[in-house]
């Protein structure tokens, strides 16, 4: 799969959005935007609050078709993401070569899920 970054009319890099959770304060911030065969990927850190964890972030590529309908309203445009390029370079990588993918979920959805793994 070749993933090429790319241009969004919605999404940018260096951005914070509210979004839709049921974990509290969360938000993403766009660290990159791809394109791929089926679509689009964004790169997304997710900011999140919960009653049995400290504030926590996850790095998380995910199907724009997935993420959009949790997007609420750009809060921010000019957060420094460069500190998630390493990472996010890594995953390109890795999904150049066929090795790693993308989230087609919600964020609480990754959330819960990344939580549940972490707590086995």
């Amino acid at each position: 799969m070749v993933y090429s970054s790319i241009e969004h009319n919605i999404v940018k890099a260096g951005q914070a959005w509210s979004c839709k959770s049921t974990f509290n304060a969360a938000r993403v911030l766009i660290v990159a935007v791809d394109s791929y065969p089926g679509g689009t990927a964004v790169n997304i850190v997710i900011e999140f609050n919960n009653e049995s964890e400290d504030p926590g972030q996850i790095l998380a590529p995910i199907a724009f078709s997935c993420l959009e309908p949790d997007l609420v309203a750009v809060v921010a445009n000019d957060v420094n993401v460069s500190q998630h390029i390493p990472d996010y370079t890594e995953w390109k990588r890795m999904a150049n070569e066929g090795q790693a993918g993308i989230w087609t979920c919600s964020i609480d959805t990754i959330i819960a899920t990344l939580n549940e793994a972490n707590a086995r």
